[in-house]
């Protein structure tokens, strides 16, 4: 059986990140999307490729699913999100785990000691026991790629922390959990994760958060997408806009032509950024004035860090690989954790 002692697993509504160690082929992220074929695969030795990061493909539960790259590739409206809340307790969701934890599995049967990972501040209030019942002490059986070979995972610890707090443990604790970063341990700062389907914050000394300054509103990335879609019209997924826009490419091909898409994104992360300032001020106030600085983590900072840092009038930091923050946090938790019960 292939041991894995920790894995570290956000399953964001944007990206699935997946770290398991320091180094770069220890880290995976794809698109946070799923697509369940119908009707028969026409199988040609083109198509029966291999498993891998661009051709996932799981049966779980007697259903097929496409998941990541692939879905979007398949599915002619780019995939399909789950927004809920409690979407851990769905198969598509599942699929990602274990369709992220397949690219490193190199055996019919594997084991995750400590998987440790994360929900937005809302979610963690109400679900953060759920998740860990919905994945601790349980067995999944499942057929990967084309050949369907048959794999059993087994997960024995689940650990659960709210996003955020993932991203300040990735910032003082190195791959081998030993605090690294002593100099946040002592200050006064504020934290914003900004992901596909929330924003969530809080201001805090060291570790400790500052009561009633935790925040978490329902809106991210994807809405700012949607913005573009519904300026574009003529019913283009934003999904598409979304995976055009972040592979670089400033047009979107959809019923017969290129639609251009550079300045309305643009002018959608401007508008998202200002949504975001109001409620940031709004519920921090005073607390602002004692803050030494703003670190923004999640995926959304890429596209709205220099904006909101114009905005404010305290250094705003964009965390360094800010999309694997959370994920790269609770790898090195769940390292730290494992230290205290040697």
């Amino acid at each position: 059986m292939q041991n894995f002692e920790v894995v570290g697993f956000d399953n964001g509504y944007d990206y699935v990140k997946m770290v398991l160690g320091a180094d770069e082929g220890g880290k995976i992220k794809f698109p946070s999307m799923t697509y369940k074929p119908s009707g028969e695969n026409l199988s040609t030795d083109v198509s029966n490729q291999d498993f891998g990061i661009d051709n996932m493909e799981i049966e779980f539960e007697g259903k097929e699913y496409y998941i990541g790259s692939y879905a979007v590739e398949q599915d002619p409206m780019g995939g399909e999100k789950n927004f809920t809340d409690d979407k851990f307790k769905s198969p598509s969701e599942i699929v990602k785990l274990l369709a992220s934890i397949s690219l490193y599995i190199e055996e019919e049967e594997a084991k995750i000691d400590k998987l440790v990972l994360g929900l937005n501040i809302d979610s963690y209030k109400k679900f953060k026991d759920d998740i860990v019942e919905a994945f601790e002490n349980k067995t999944f059986k499942f057929k990967i790629g084309s050949n369907k070979e048959e794999i059993k995972l087994y997960i024995d610890e689940v650990m659960c922390i709210p996003q955020g707090i993932g991203a300040y443990y990735d910032q003082v604790l190195n791959y081998d959990g030993i605090a690294i970063n002593n100099d946040l341990l002592d200050s006064r700062y504020a934290l914003t994760d900004l992901g596909g389907r929330t924003i969530d914050g809080f201001v805090a000394k060291g570790i400790e958060v500052i009561r009633n300054t935790d925040i978490g509103v329902n809106y991210g990335m994807s809405d700012a997408f949607r913005e573009v879609a519904s300026e574009l019209g003529d019913e283009i997924p934003y999904n598409l806009i979304e995976q055009t826009y972040i592979k670089g490419k400033n047009k979107v091909f959809w019923k017969g032509r290129d639609r251009s898409i550079d300045v309305l994104c643009k002018q959608a992360f401007n508008n998202l950024a200002d949504k975001i300032y109001n409620q940031l001020v709004n519920k921090w106030d005073k607390q602002l004035n004692r803050v030494e600085f703003i670190m923004l983590c999640g995926g959304g900072s890429r596209y709205l860090g220099d904006i909101l840092n114009d905005m404010f009038n305290i250094e705003v930091k964009v965390i360094e690989n800010p999309q694997f923050s959370n994920a790269s946090g609770y790898y090195k938790l769940g390292v730290y954790d494992n230290q205290g019960e040697e």
